[in-house]
Formats: structure tokens, C-alpha cells, sequence
């Protein structure tokens, strides 16, 4: 076998094995969370890194506040129809993906604060969205840049949301190194 194939073959099973490794690192919302009550699941305080999997279709109300939450999947919560209640203050949130809430038609309270949010361009349709919802129950703010440090989201000024942009390559012909003689 060509080494080069060798490996590209070692490349894809490492690949294969972390995808793999990935999908059992998925923590089941009921192994976690207190589930006694389908309607309400409590994963509060249960020092939780990721939104967990499964979670019980007829929860109405999910709790994920106080633990260390980075990051919310854009599909979390597509299959939670009968969701009214989200808490996710008190996590290391630092960003949401644009739609996180769009599939929860009966979302009535959203609960956000003390998240170190990173208010750049990213984070713009956020700060659109909770100005133009009255589902948000308390007032998150900006961690990052330090220009937006302690801002509100609700009143931030979305034109200072700025992402850091990278240098245009030049277009000038690179100039030639002097003769050596």
C-alpha cells in the first residue's frame, strides 16, 4: 500500500473515531436532570457543559441554569413544541446561533443574564431579537469586547457589534531585493 494512502486511511479512522467518541460524550437529558416531572426538567446546578440529548417532548419548562453551558446546538430544543419556559442564565455562554429560539412557537420566557456573551456581529441578531421580544425576562449583557463590557443587550448600540476584520492583501507587486554584486 502506497504510503500516502497508509495515511489518508490513519487520517479517516481518527476522524471516524472522534465523530464516534463525540456522539457517546452526548449526556441524556434523564441521566442527569431531574425528569420526575416530564413537564419540568431541572438540570440546574448540575455543573453540565452541554445542553443535554432526549429531553422529554412535553417539558414546558427546562432549567439550565448555574452550570458551565459554552454552547447551545441550533437544534436543542427543534423537538421541545410545548416549551414556555427556558433558563439558561448563570452558564459561560458566550454566543447564540442565529434561530436558536425560531423552533419553540410556545416559548413565553427566555432567562439569559449573567453569561459572559461576546457582543460582536455574531451576536447582532440577538441583540435585535431581544429588543423586539417580550420574552425576555431579565436583562443579559456584554462581557466582550471590552468596549461593550457591562452593556445590556437590550440597549447596546448594534453598530458598535463589530467582528475584527482581516487586512486586504496588498496589491502592490512585492519589491525586489537588491543585486548583490
Amino acid at each position: 500500500m502506497p504510503r500516502a494512502l497508509r495515511i489518508s486511511t490513519v487520517y479517516l479512522l481518527l476522524g471516524m473515531l472522534l465523530v464516534t467518541a463525540r456522539l457517546c460524550d452526548a449526556v441524556d437529558a434523564c441521566d442527569v436532570c431531574d425528569c420526575s416531572d416530564l413537564t419540568n426538567i431541572d438540570c440546574q446546578d448540575r455543573e453540565l457543559e452541554e445542553v443535554p440529548t432526549n429531553i422529554p417532548r412535553e417539558a414546558q419548562s427546562l432549567i439550565l441554569s448555574n452550570n458551565r453551558i459554552s454552547r447551545v446546538p441550533l437544534n436543542a430544543f427543534v423537538d421541545l413544541a410545548d416549551l414556555v419556559f427556558l433558563y439558561l442564565h448563570s452558564n459561560a455562554l458566550t454566543n447564540l446561533e442565529e434561530g436558536t429560539f425560531d423552533n419553540i412557537p410556545n416559548l413565553i420566557e427566555v432567562y439569559m443574564r449573567d453569561n459572559p456573551f461576546h457582543c460582536d456581529c455574531d451576536l447582532r441578531w440577538l441583540a435585535s431579537w431581544v429588543r423586539n421580544t417580550d420574552k425576555l425576562k431579565d436583562d443579559p449583557t456584554c462581557l466582550s469586547p471590552d468596549g461593550l463590557n457591562g452593556q445590556s443587550l437590550t440597549s447596546v448600540n448594534v453598530g458598535e457589534m463589530v467582528c475584527p476584520t482581516t487586512q486586504a492583501p496588498s496589491t502592490e507587486p512585492p519589491s525586489e531585493a537588491p543585486a548583490t554584486t
